[in-house]
């Protein structure tokens, strides 16, 4: 691949698509910065999670954080926030539906200006 020597069998591939898996989570974190910013005067940034420890593949999480979460859930990882992330009222439902709704779009717009797609 590309010229590269032998002996990195698969792991050039391996690398490849970890690139390309945390280009796709920097659009994804930048559709949810730009959606939260426009619904919440209060959002303040969004942390990326990228794992690979349970699963054999790469994934990864965006997580928008805001002025009014407590300083000590602000700073640290998600697992913090405990069960309260975990409640029915928090799950994706139909009340969620104008946001996915504007995920969609502002992902698309960016997807369309990096790729022209």
């Amino acid at each position: 691949m590309f010229g590269v020597a032998s002996k990195w069998g698969d792991k050039v591939g391996m690398v490849a698509d970890m690139i390309a898996n945390l280009l796709c989570y920097g659009r994804f974190g930048e559709a949810v910065s730009q959606v939260c910013a426009t619904r919440d005067q209060r959002f303040l940034r969004i942390n990326y999670e990228v794992l690979g420890n349970l699963w054999p593949h790469l994934h990864g999480h965006v997580h928008a954080l805001y002025r009014w979460e407590e300083e000590s859930l602000r700073i640290g990882p998600v697992y913090l926030y405990g069960p309260e992330r975990t409640k029915k009222e928090q799950a994706l439902s139909a009340t969620h539906s104008q946001l996915h709704t504007d995920l969609r779009a502002a992902l698309s717009a960016l997807t369309r200006d990096a790729y022209g797609t």
